[in-house]
């Protein structure tokens, strides 16, 4: 029993050491959040807690969306795209490679085929 207490107790102390630079390797600067299961049923990428993806979406394994970002009706990030501040991807838009949509940025596309935004 008090080994069992002593690894509990070194357990936050390690993670304490390691934060500085852990959290440069998470998702969303290792904001709290989970990864998601698409419509498909395969491994989505990660969503912050603070963040709102719809039911339609499709997030490659690699993707985050973060902050307060949305992503919605159809929308898609593939590689290691990246949603985050306050903006908001909608529609028939593709997000790929490493880019990013931050800020406040509204990318829509409301249908028509689909418009890609590529690093």
């Amino acid at each position: 029993m008090d080994v069992f207490f002593k690894v509990i107790t070194a357990l936050p102390l390690a993670f304490a050491i390691n934060s500085a630079s852990a959290s440069m390797n998470y998702p969303c600067s290792g904001a709290p959040g989970t990864y998601r299961t698409n419509p498909d049923q395969t491994i989505g990428g990660y969503v912050a807690n603070t963040a709102s993806v719809d039911a339609t979406v499709i997030l490659g394994p690699e993707t985050s969306v973060c902050d307060r970002a949305t992503v919605l009706e159809g929308a898609q990030l593939r590689d290691k795209a990246i949603v985050s501040g306050r903006a908001t991807v909608r529609g028939d838009v593709i997000v790929s490679d490493e880019a990013e949509i931050s800020a406040e940025a509204y990318v829509i596309n409301p249908g028509g085929g689909f418009r890609y935004v590529k690093d």
